[in-house]
């Protein structure tokens, strides 16, 4: 059995893979308590043989190292860019390349595995940031963009005013709210779901083919309920990238 932990910006997602298919536990914060109670509930039932991590947060990695070094599981591989990767790197600074990054890229390469003649990839991962990441069809990783996604909007304009309070992340039925509420979720759905579309049109339109256009992280399917461009939703896709990476440096 496989085990991968995705450690996000605002928690910790555990995947154990049987060899066809993914069990996975969410924790609900980055409090120890909480990431040992959900470590326990995805492993607890499975021999695990391999561990691999994705981390964006170094100081969970290391309660997450200790947490598995005193339950005396196996060593875990941690992604990172010096690591033996299924793609060529075009990233001219891979050393401050995300490991969610490098994972969704790996993970997006396995999904298309079969497809002939080989197309370029667009990966849409939406969680606390919004990133995409471009593969070309000759298998080079050549790098993408970051953009905020709706908490940190939603935090941001809430915590950078006096007066304007947090809403509910709510589609507005027009971008002339009638309510300070209705006027912020305008200011806010409107702009964050048009900027992603400009925003993968735009990296779209650089490639010389068509490329395929996949979508993963919490937001992930809300986005592909409106983007026509986004032709897939892999929820699974960047534990799939942390098993592709961990065994691959054994193949």
């Amino acid at each position: 059995m496989f085990l991968a932990i995705d450690i996000g910006n605002s928690s910790v997602k555990f995947g154990v893979h049987d060899g066809s298919s993914w069990s996975t536990i969410r924790s609900s914060s980055h409090r120890r308590v909480v990431i040992e109670t959900e470590l326990t509930l995805a492993a607890s039932n499975w021999d695990i043989i391999q561990i691999g991590i994705s981390s964006v947060v170094p100081e969970i990695t290391e309660v997450v190292a200790e947490i598995l070094k005193t339950r005396k599981m196996v060593q875990p591989v941690t992604v990172d860019p010096t690591m033996r990767l299924p793609f060529a790197m075009g990233y001219k600074t891979p050393g401050t390349l995300g490991a969610d990054r490098i994972a969704a890229a790996a993970g997006a390469l396995s999904f298309f595995r079969n497809d002939k003649p080989p197309r370029s990839i667009v990966v849409v991962d939406a969680g606390t940031a919004v990133t995409l990441d471009v593969i070309s069809a000759e298998n080079v990783y050549l790098g993408g963009s970051i953009a905020p996604g709706p908490e940190l909007l939603q935090f941001a304009l809430s915590r950078g005013t006096s007066q304007l309070p947090s809403v509910p992340w709510v589609e507005p039925h027009s971008p002339i709210g009638t309510s300070t509420e209705e006027s912020i979720q305008a200011g806010i759905v409107i702009p964050f779901l048009e900027g992603i579309r400009a925003l993968l049109l735009a990296t779209i339109c650089e490639l010389s083919d068509a490329p395929h256009v996949v979508a993963t992280g919490g937001w992930g399917p809300w986005l592909a309920d409106r983007i026509p461009e986004i032709e897939y939703v892999e929820p699974s896709l960047v534990l799939d990238g942390i098993r592709e990476l961990v065994q691959y440096q054994a193949s």
